[in-house]
């Protein structure tokens, strides 16, 4: 494609391009506690493992 139909093709764009990008919703976003609650929660469960292993290994009689 040379650039003289390049320039005709984008000087006359369709009206669907226009109905869509004014119909265009922006994706809501999940609350930053969200985000943050999940990272707590995954924490907890890995520090708890941790003290449970360690606890067990240290309390049973070998």
């Amino acid at each position: 494609m040379n650039s003289k139909k390049f320039s005709e093709a984008m000087s006359e764009p369709d009206t669907k391009y226009f109905n869509e990008a004014l119909d265009y919703k922006k994706k809501a976003r999940k609350p930053i506690w969200v985000k943050w609650g999940a990272a707590a929660v995954c924490l907890t469960i890995i520090c708890a493992t941790a003290i449970y292993f360690f606890l067990y290994s240290f309390f049973t009689v070998r």
